[in-house]
Parts: C-alpha cells; structure tokens; sequence
C-alpha cells in the first residue's frame, strides 16, 4: 500500500516499517505536517534480516525532543519467527530501545507487544515466560511507566497494547475506547503535555496533537486542560 492510499490529501508525514516478505504485521506512523518531526535511523545489526518492527521518531519542541518509538510484536505463532527465535525479537526490541533511548528529554514507546501475562499494575509476570518477562525487566530497568490497565482486545479481555513513557508525569490521562474501524483492537486514546516548535503558540500552555497508528491499533495523543495537568504545570512556573 502506497503513502498516497493511506494519506490522499498528503496532510501527514508518513514513516513506516513493512515486512519485506511475508504479508501483514508492520508499524506505521501519520505525524501532521504541522509538527517538526524526525525519523530515528534504526540501524538492524543482530540479524541478517530486518525482521524486527520498530521505528522511532523525534518530535521537536522548544528546548527538547519528544522521542516515540512504535512497536509490534508478533504473537508466538507468527511466521515471523521463521527468521527468528521469539525470545531474540524482543531481546532485539529492548536493545534498540535503549541503544536509541533519547538521554535529553522524555521517551515513549506505543504498539501491540502481544504480552497478556504481564500484571502492571501489581508489577508481577502471572506465567514464567521468559519473553514476557523480558518486556517487564526492561520497562522496570528503564523507569517506564506502563499505563494501559484495561484489555485492548475485547476477544481475548487481555492487554496486549501497551503505553510506556519514563517521565511520567507528561502524561495526564489515558482511554481505553471502542475499535477504529473494523479493528480487532480497542483504540487508546492519551494525553500528553508537550512544548510544540512549529504550531502557533498559546500564552503559556502549548498543546501538541500526535496521531499515531499501530498495526490496526490507533494511538492519538494530545495536550489536554485536565485539572491534573494544570496542576502540575503550575509547579514549574
């Protein structure tokens, strides 16, 4: 599918990894044109074959970046992992995570990781899977903050999409809605502050609207006028 099809007005920068054989699967972000942005140039040196889907973006603001990294992990089952052991993939997803880790200003990772062991909110792994567990010792070694905590697929009531960010105070609330379209995945909708370079500037608050999809799973993210935030805004002044 071109960029044309999947953006016909050509209002968004469209960054995208697809699989280079077999069909399905792949990761694919639309940034509004409006928006100073970067592609993060992941470089694949685990592997013969750029099997791993990830790709990472900057977000310029006034005096940092936001850096979005948007993920998919394929269910075990996946023919993905003909080229490769489940447990290396995400060896490889955490490694590039950390390898491309902004150190200047706030991280967030979003995407259908397929983990629906993983209990975040007692901070515990229910099964001794050892790929689940790599996920959950990353985000712990990291300081991410994991704040999907209802199921994302009604067929299955697990959490398999996931919203990790490692300064968590930037992100006000998070939504657990219906489907987008005829997705199998329920649509998560989150709100994050963020000071946007490029998009007229209010007086003092700047709202910065991201939309990013994953797979079928559609993320937006935003600036919002919650009470939490302005409360917490009103501590820097």
């Amino acid at each position: 599918v071109s960029n044309g099809l999947l953006d016909p007005e050509g209002k968004f920068n469209v960054l995208r990894f697809d699989r280079p054989t077999i069909s399905g699967g792949g990761v694919c972000a639309f940034i509004n044109k409006c928006y100073a942005v970067k592609k993060v140039d992941i470089v694949n040196d685990v592997i013969d074959d750029e099997v791993v889907e990830i790709i990472g973006l900057d977000i310029c603001g006034n005096d940092e970046i936001l850096r979005v990294f948007v993920v998919y992990r394929p269910p075990n089952n996946s023919r993905v992992y003909d080229g490769i052991n489940p447990l290396l993939y995400i060896r490889c997803v955490n490694k590039y995570l950390e390898f491309y880790c902004n150190n200047k200003g706030p991280n967030m990772v979003v995407g259908d990781f397929n983990c629906p062991d993983i209990d975040w909110n007692q901070r515990s792994v229910k099964t001794g899977d050892c790929i689940q567990r790599e996920l959950y010792e990353f985000a712990m070694t990291n300081n991410y903050v994991q704040f999907v905590d209802r199921p994302t697929r009604s067929k299955s009531n697990n959490i398999l999409d996931l919203v990790f960010i490692n300064v968590p105070i930037l992100l006000s609330s998070l939504n657990v809605g219906m489907p987008f379209s005829n997705s199998d995945h329920n649509k998560v909708d989150f709100n994050v502050i963020f000071n946007n370079s490029v998009a007229p500037q209010p007086s003092k608050t700047i709202y910065t609207l991201l939309k990013t999809f994953v797979k079928t799973l559609v993320l937006f993210c935003k600036i919002g006028t919650e009470t939490f935030i302005k409360l917490r805004y009103e501590q820097f002044l």
